[in-house]
């Protein structure tokens, strides 16, 4: 292990990402959880596009988190189907 590159918080992200992305894909399906992100993050550019001068700046933090948030489920999302159709044997090949 090189140093500094250990982070004593990664078990806690870690799990706050499974319970974040992994279960409501479980629950509702890809197809359902890809329609309604791709919905919100629709929603959430559109909010990006009302800020003006007098938008607070805790609500223009919150937009940005969420947007953040709901952009990374989506790769997440999309880059767990490539393994979909891949079996054991091509998976666990090193190329």
């Amino acid at each position: 292990m090189e140093p500094g590159l250990y982070r004593s918080d990664r078990h806690f992200e870690e799990s706050g990402s499974f319970l974040s992305r992994q279960l409501p894909l479980r629950a509702f399906g890809y197809r359902a959880i890809l329609l309604a992100n791709t919905t919100i993050i629709g929603a959430l550019l559109a909010a990006f596009a009302k800020i003006g001068i007098g938008t607070p700046v805790v609500w223009i933090l919150l937009l940005a988190f969420c947007y953040g948030w709901f952009t990374s489920f989506q790769y997440t999302s999309m880059n767990t189907l490539v393994y979909a159709d891949t079996d054991e044997e091509e998976a666990s090949k090193q190329c």
